[in-house]
């Protein structure tokens, strides 16, 4: 999927894999995929790293590209996080297990980088919400019923944590909801 920004501004939904976006002379605010988009895409199969220009020229990989302008990439909410998760599991998609099993491989293979992003004369910024965000996402989750008090008081906790330990406990919350 290709998404241009060319003198203007601009929002879109990044896809897990294969996604490039092209910024000039403009700004653009990218909606990073939940887990539960990125599990679904994992393959079995280890990414080859075979050196920088396989890895700046792979297909699969997203791609950012920035020039004279501004790119932001935003993380979704834990509420989306676990909403997201949740529906894996509910309609059948995957057993907690299997989600689990898929969160942990995710997770050691992101600690290398999963995208490309190239700025020139610009800026790039990878943002996660902040914990006012994250409080106020949950609450309005829990008052909407989409989350029980006691997973809100788990995810509350870990609000300004790092990624990978919300991730552990999103796991975890979604695991005993099956």
């Amino acid at each position: 999927m290709f998404h241009y920004t060319i003198f203007a501004g601009s929002e879109a939904q990044m896809s897990p894999k294969g996604f490039t976006a092209v910024t000039l002379f403009g700004g653009a605010e990218l909606k990073r995929p939940t887990l539960a988009q990125r599990v679904l895409t994992l393959e079995d199969e280890e990414p080859s790293s075979d050196g920088w220009w396989t890895r700046l020229t792979d297909p699969s990989r997203n791609t950012v590209l920035t020039m004279f302008g501004s790119t932001e990439l935003l993380q979704p909410t834990l509420m989306e996080e676990y909403s997201a998760l949740r529906s894996l599991i509910s309609t059948g998609v995957l057993t907690p297990a299997d989600l689990q099993t898929r969160l942990r491989t995710l997770l050691a293979r992101e600690k290398k980088q999963d995208m490309t992003t190239i700025t020139l004369f610009g800026a790039f910024e990878d943002t996660m919400p902040s914990r006012k965000r994250q409080l106020k996402a949950l609450a309005q989750g829990e008052k909407a019923g989409l989350i029980p008090p006691n997973h809100r008081q788990r995810l509350d906790e870990v609000a300004d944590a790092a990624p990978a330990n919300g991730v552990e406990v999103l796991g975890q919350l979604v695991a005993e909801m099956a």
